[in-house]
């Protein structure tokens, strides 16, 4: 079993930024989202009207 992680994708022409999620997202296999921060500039250059899409389809367990 894989703990839980995550990919991003920007496409900028789009505006689209992209998440998929993948593995265990679990209390007990602790919290891959610390280190979300990573993110952050990616929200920062979205322009007005940009979308995130979330990919949950690799997610093979979650608890919170």
């Amino acid at each position: 079993t894989t703990p839980g992680q995550y990919e991003i994708d920007y496409d900028r022409e789009s505006g689209v930024l992209r998440i998929r999620a993948s593995g265990l997202w679990t209390m007990k296999t602790g919290d891959p989202t610390a280190e979300g921060e990573e993110m952050l500039p990616y929200f920062d250059a979205m322009p007005p009207g940009g979308r995130v899409v979330i990919e949950d389809a690799g997610i093979t367990d979650w608890d919170s």
